[in-house]
């Protein structure tokens, strides 16, 4: 019997009408067209894909000036069963104005996201600092935000007509301190739509956030939909505090340690939602692989979204990744050949595992 660990495939390049795909990857004796990522960017045409390893040594800072694909396999360690601490890490990244149709999936930022143009597709990235959007028309989708660069995760400052759905968004303190100074989207006007998303504040670990907790819509005036906000922070202010004009559909909110004001519309206000995690007020919902985060059958809120599915991550029958492994990659971890005598040059019959 053999096994092998693979990485991933592609399925639909074809149809999205990407041209050349490259590969780079700087861990020693790879093969690959290229260990440097920026050399790649600027040798590829636009249109072309980009497929980037898990590295130890990360990919620094690059400058993207054209349409591209670029993607990984996801933004857990857990992926990397041999060598976990082996991630597709970017720096300081920026878009440039005039790019149009880039689509980045499976990679970790760690330092920021300048975004600049329109019709961008943000999908199932980790984003370890803050992202500033000012494209129009992007999708972000999928996506873990879990630190800051600046003093907010998502800012949508000058941006219009974006959807910001299906994500994660975690801030927890582990040690560290802040106030409502910090928030988890900030700024954007009445085209922008924001729903589907958990977003969870957490004291954990040392460390705490003052005044009220941070802002979970800082200046913001979007359409917020079908979230779930979630806070243990004592004394936590109302969970629109600091917005300036939202209209809030079919959310829920949970505060652990008190009861603030309600949200203005029609929501399932301060009423712990059940997830299938099982978690509580002493088991808090800070990401990990592990986590089942879909709404049990007698949760508040259960097929209460504005659409009649669930609120939260798995709402729309999207199916959220805690491995942040975009939708079209099917990512095999096991080959087993099933043949007990294998002839070469013969068809053989095999068995796979795909990674769930």
């Amino acid at each position: 019997m053999v096994r092998n660990r693979l990485l991933f495939i592609l399925f639909l390049l074809p149809a999205l009408g990407y041209a050349r795909v490259w590969t780079v990857d700087n861990s020693a004796g790879a093969r690959a067209d290229s260990a440097n990522l920026q050399g790649v960017i600027n040798a590829a045409a636009s249109g072309d894909t980009i497929i980037l390893m898990p590295s130890f040594l990360g990919y620094g800072s690059i400058n993207i000036t054209k349409k591209l694909l670029l993607y990984s396999q996801g933004f857990s360690a857990h992926l990397q069963n041999d060598n976990p601490d082996k991630l597709p890490i970017l720096s300081t990244t920026t878009i440039q104005s005039g790019v149009n149709g880039l689509v980045m999936a499976g990679l970790v930022f760690a330092e920021r996201l300048y975004l600049n143009g329109s019709n961008h597709k943000i999908l199932c990235n980790q984003f370890r600092g803050s992202v500033y959007n000012n494209s129009s028309q992007t999708l972000f989708e999928g996506n873990l935000f879990s630190g800051f660069t600046f003093t907010e995760m998502l800012e949508l400052t000058g941006s219009s007509n974006n959807t910001i759905q299906n994500n994660y968004f975690s801030i927890r303190t582990g040690g560290s301190n802040y106030s409502n100074s910090f928030a988890m989207i900030k700024g954007g006007d009445s085209s922008n739509l924001i729903r589907n998303n958990l977003m969870v504040e957490l004291v954990d670990g040392g460390g705490g956030i003052s005044g009220g907790g941070i802002r979970f819509f800082l200046n913001a005036s979007a359409r917020v939909r079908n979230n779930i906000l979630w806070s243990n922070v004592s004394s936590r202010s109302p969970f629109q505090a600091g917005n300036s004009a939202s209209l809030f559909q079919n959310n829920i909110t949970y505060s652990v340690s008190n009861k603030p004001d309600t949200l203005p519309g029609f929501n399932y206000n301060d009423t712990m939602p059940l997830f299938e995690g099982g978690f509580s007020n002493s088991v808090l919902p800070y990401y990990r692989t592990g986590n089942d985060l879909r709404l049990k059958s007698n949760s508040p809120g259960k097929n209460g979204g504005t659409d009649s599915t669930d609120p939260g991550l798995y709402g729309r029958s999207y199916v959220f990744s805690m491995y942040g492994i975009p939708a079209w990659l099917a990512q095999f971890t096991e080959v087993t050949i099933t043949d007990p005598k294998p002839k070469q040059n013969k068809k053989i019959k095999v068995r796979i595992k795909i990674h769930p």
